[in-house]
């Protein structure tokens, strides 16, 4: 399956695609259907492995299909062995090359708490991105979201880092401080350990089930000293097998997140400790959006169900300014014909390296643009777009037709990606 990948990235649309998301700051593929959508997500690891990829979906379901397609893909290409969606140390993440960050599926102004497994994910995500370094080796995250996630707000990065910490054995500590300060991490006391975000304490015995951990861990004090840990099966209740240390991040999100804002928090600080899913990513970052019309719906529609100017969440245009002001990479991908945010962009924010628009950069190529069109996106202020001629053969007449500035990618998939160098 590596050589598909090999034969793909040879052929001109690629290689174009390839050069424009280097030189801009957005790129449209249109003629890209759903099922293609993940082979495409692959397909841009593969060209540029250095560079965290953020895909977008339209809804929990469309994110969920989108993981397991890409997950598929990257295993038929060998960069991820078959099976092993998520290889971790107990308590640790480590790189799994595919992460799931979903959306709470309850509103933040609610008094109904998001399920412990929505939590544990977008925070697994967060802890990774979080611990990351910036120079790291090896391949980059592929992270796979959804619209409405990315609007909701979460720790920011130096807050986690604040909230999580290490326990390894000979560590001094009173479980009693330990237990006051796992429940103040919003860590639920039982009389059990069953579930992820709970506590137990029983003598000299703790038992923690860390929300990014796949197994409760069971710490042996002897006095304040943290003589052994092992992981234990939680129906059972039975040891498993010793480890050396666990990492415990947070017990929850939105209730600290409500605290942090509330009256009586920490007031104008508490804007600084919150963040989106943007704070914790570099500037080469990609973002793809998969049915971008369909993500600017449904952005549309969760913005009428949260109070304005709800502190746990933001706007999609704020959003999509943000992302374009820290000069992250846009990709478009749908099945239709045209393009929504990245044509919207103006030309003059994508620039190739040595300064040169990628208009002027057109012109003297003898493509320049030849007239202009006034556009107005849902959501968006209207803007001027130039637009680029090409020639299209209908009924035996030639007529000169109009594409955009960032012109489409033409039928790119499923099969093999088209040649983009058509005859203009």
């Amino acid at each position: 399956m590596g050589s598909l990948f090999a034969a793909v990235q040879g052929t001109p649309a690629v290689q174009e695609l390839r050069r424009r998301v280097q030189e801009g700051r957005s790129v449209s593929c249109s003629s890209v259907v759903p099922g293609a959508q993940p082979f495409l997500s692959a397909l841009l690891r593969h060209l540029f492995p250095q560079r965290p990829i953020v895909v977008v979906a339209e809804g929990l379901k469309a994110q969920e299909s989108l993981q397991q397609d890409i997950e598929t893909w990257l295993s038929r290409s060998g960069e991820q062995k078959a099976g092993d969606k998520v290889n971790r140390d107990l308590g640790t993440a480590v790189d799994a090359r595919c992460w799931f960050y979903p959306a709470w599926e309850v509103l933040p102004h609610e008094s109904k708490l998001p399920h412990v497994d929505v939590v544990s994910e977008r925070l697994e995500t967060l802890a990774h991105l979080a611990h990351l370094p910036a120079a790291s080796a090896g391949t980059a995250p592929i992270i796979v979201t959804s619209v409405v996630a990315l609007l909701q707000r979460s720790f920011s990065p130096e807050r986690l880092r604040e909230m999580t910490r290490s326990f390894r054995r000979g560590l001094e500590i009173d479980p009693l401080d330990l237990v006051e300060w796992l429940e103040e991490q919003g860590y639920e006391p039982e009389t059990r350990v069953s579930q992820k975000g709970d506590i137990a304490l029983r003598g000299g015995i703790l038992d923690i089930f860390p929300l990014t951990a796949p197994w409760p861990v069971r710490l042996e004090f002897f006095g304040n000293e943290l003589e052994s840990l092992r992981s234990f099966d939680p129906i059972t209740q039975i040891s498993k097998e010793e480890i050396d240390q666990v990492t415990v991040p947070p017990g929850g999100e939105i209730g600290l997140l409500k605290r942090l804002v509330e009256p009586g928090g920490e007031g104008r600080s508490a804007g600084r400790r919150l963040a989106t899913l943007l704070d914790y990513l570099p500037p080469e970052t990609l973002f793809l959006l998969c049915e971008p019309e369909a993500i600017l719906k449904q952005a549309g529609n969760y913005a009428e169900l949260v109070p304005k100017d709800d502190p746990l969440c933001i706007r999609w245009e704020d959003f999509l300014e943000r992302l374009r002001s820290m000069g992250m990479t846009l990709v478009e991908m749908t099945e239709g014909e045209a393009p929504y945010y990245a044509a919207a962009q103006p030309a003059a924010a994508a620039r190739v390296p040595d300064g040169e628009s990628l208009i002027e950069r057109d012109q003297q190529r003898g493509v320049g643009p030849t007239a202009v069109e006034s556009r107005t996106v849902p959501g968006e202020t209207p803007e001027l777009l130039p637009r680029f001629p090409w020639r299209e053969e209908r009924a035996g007449e030639r007529r000169a037709v109009q594409t955009p500035l960032n012109s489409p990618l033409p039928n790119p998939l499923p099969v093999r990606l088209a040649a983009l160098a058509r005859e203009r």
